[in-house]
């Protein structure tokens, strides 16, 4: 049997369906607690698709063409730069208290 390779696997799978089932909200709170969709040209960010399912592979596995979904619904725009399109995002401020 082993320690837990079936258990592991079964809650594996789960995770995938939890994943799929909550339409990217966890993915779209994280992208709207660190960024905005408007904000100051010091603040700018731009971001291939590719870039944002990268740095998230460990954390919330994503396609590509979900996080182009996620990101057009969260209402951020593209620009083009060299012809590889880039989203626009502005980090937000952290206050000082």
């Amino acid at each position: 049997m082993g320690i837990g390779f079936f258990q592991q696997s079964e809650n594996k799978e789960g995770e995938d369906d939890k994943k799929k089932d909550d339409g990217g909200l966890f993915f779209k709170r994280l992208i709207t607690s660190n960024y905005d969709t408007v904000g100051e040209r010091q603040n700018i960010m731009l971001r291939s698709s590719r870039e944002i399912a990268y740095s998230l592979r460990h954390t919330y596995p994503l396609t590509v063409l979900e996080v182009n979904k996620y990101m057009s619904e969260l209402g951020f725009r593209t620009v083009y730069v060299d012809g590889e399109p880039l989203w626009v995002m502005y980090e937000r401020d952290e206050i000082d208290i």
